[in-house]
């Protein structure tokens, strides 16, 4: 699978893509770069990663934002795709490298719609609040046990920039 920071695509502007996203009603947890740094460390991250609630009417909104972001998929080579916004359920399967008007937005979904697993990762989230808006963004061991199922050399160091930080908490509390 390609790296979703590498398909070409446009930086995104995450305050715009979380905010558009909200403002539509659509249930997400934000994961990835961006709940590196809700989690304490600031690294540069280009795109938006989140992991929809899988249920049909949340899907419904999601699909109606990414028809008003003029969202299109990409391929792992850039390559624009068209993106069916039509059976909005689809879009709860598989994951999906996106581009949108503000940038670069990836949807993780796994290979198929899991409430139960959403709903553990929604009740350790963590809320973040973005021009008066709450965000939701998957808790701490969430996070880190999903960069050690990918494994990547910028997870592993997300991983032992995390865990620093935890220890340098420790030994300061």
């Amino acid at each position: 699978m390609a790296d979703g920071e590498s398909l070409g695509r446009p930086q995104a502007d995450a305050e715009a893509i979380l905010l558009a996203l909200a403002g539509g009603d659509v249930r997400f947890l934000v994961a990835g770069g961006l709940a590196v740094q809700a989690h304490g460390y600031g690294r540069v991250t280009l795109d938006v990663d989140i992991i929809p609630r899988p249920d049909t009417e949340n899907m419904t909104r999601l699909a109606a934002v990414l028809r008003d972001l003029d969202t299109a998929a990409v391929d792992d080579r850039g390559n624009r795709l068209p993106l069916d916004t039509s059976h909005p359920e689809s879009l709860a399967l598989g994951n999906y490298f996106l581009t949108t008007r503000f940038g670069a937005l990836d949807l993780f979904n796994g290979p198929r719609p899991d409430l139960k697993a959403w709903t553990r990762l929604d009740e350790a989230a963590i809320e973040v609040t973005l021009s008066g808006t709450t965000i939701r963004f998957i808790g701490k061991d969430d996070l880190l046990r999903m960069k050690r199922e990918a494994g990547r050399e910028k997870d592993l160091a997300d991983i032992a920039a995390l865990t620093e930080l935890d220890e340098a908490s420790n030994q300061d509390g």
